[in-house]
């Protein structure tokens, strides 16, 4: 399996994908694959753009917000957060 990014939903300030990535940072995990719905911001340009000394933080700053699940071989969830 390899990393894949599946745009799912998009509007004019945020995108929504799917990521799909092997788990393989430890041998116990190697089977195991992970699942993330993610939203992000579009206006990731702005950050350089935008002043240092700007009143209000630029909502690209937002953090993305995610949900993960960890499957196993057979499409189990094995954990989520």
């Amino acid at each position: 399996i390899v990393s894949r990014s599946f745009p799912v939903q998009s509007n004019e300030d945020y995108v929504w994908s799917l990521h799909v990535a092997p788990h393989g940072k430890s041998p116990e995990l190697r089977d195991y694959i992970s699942v993330c719905l993610v939203m992000e911001s579009k206006k990731q340009s702005d950050v350089c753009s935008t002043s240092m000394d700007a009143t209000h933080a630029p909502t690209s700053l937002i953090p993305a917000r995610f949900r993960c699940s960890l499957l196993d071989q057979k499409g189990r969830i094995a954990h989520t957060n």
